[in-house]
């Protein structure tokens, strides 16, 4: 996102499906082509277990580093709306701080395992071991190194003219493996709070004049006899 000249005027937010369904490449090239505004440009915050609490924090983080959207579209499913949220487990790895914790006590003692809890908030060396590893070999990036400076609009358009190579959580997202067995939808009921995040995202919106999008998540033909009638 700091990478970019402005802000894009597309953000999307969800999870590891719409990290592999979203091509921010794709999307601006349509919408350029659409429009016929040649300066129209997406962008793709989407992360792994990219929730409502997730997508809060990000788009919390993007206006933070000045982003100003048009529009943001927010992934939606039944599983990201479920009071039993099991993507605790990442979030207390991840965005989650200390006073982050009272709000969520309920779900993260429903959710993690208290060891995981504690190594986490005790000892985030050893927790972020490999990714502090990858940055001190890969060393403090040069002022001439692309990914260091802004983008241009002459090498964004090059970008937009190519195939751009899938990534690699875009090809985990297509070709792995669906895994059914796993809780997303125990002790179904709508609530908790996930459905107070999605409420400040759409204050947030109201406040930044952003129109929110909600697009339904396609799900994998192993998922989908899981979304009973009771549940949709």
């Amino acid at each position: 996102l700091e990478a970019l000249p402005r802000s894009p005027d597309v953000i999307c937010l969800g999870s590891s499906r719409f990290q592999g369904l979203f091509n921010e490449t794709e999307v601006t090239r349509e919408l350029r082509r659409l429009t016929g505004r040649g300066d129209l440009r997406a962008f793709n915050a989407s992360v792994e277990g990219g929730d409502f609490i997730a997508q809060e924090f990000m788009l919390r983080q993007a206006l933070a580093r000045g982003a100003r959207p048009r529009v943001l579209v927010l992934e939606v499913s039944p599983e990201t709306l479920n009071a039993y949220n099991i993507f605790y487990r990442l979030h207390v790895f991840r965005p989650f701080r200390w006073e982050d914790l009272p709000r969520h006590a309920r779900g993260i003692a429903r959710t993690v395992a208290p060891q995981r809890l504690a190594a986490d908030r005790l000892l985030p060396l050893y927790q972020h071991r490999y990714e502090l590893l990858r940055r001190a070999w890969a060393g403090p990036r040069r002022p001439t190194d692309p990914e260091a400076r802004p983008m241009t609009e002459a090498e964004y358009a090059e970008l937009l003219s190519a195939p751009r190579p899938l990534t690699e959580a875009q090809r985990k997202a297509q070709y792995c493996e669906p895994r059914p067995d796993r809780p997303f939808l125990q002790n179904y009921s709508l609530g908790g709070p996930v459905v107070g995040s999605l409420e400040r995202i759409l204050d947030l919106c109201e406040r930044h004049e952003i129109t929110p999008v909600l697009v339904g998540a396609p799900g994998a033909s192993a998922y989908r006899p899981k979304y009973t009638p009771a549940i949709l």
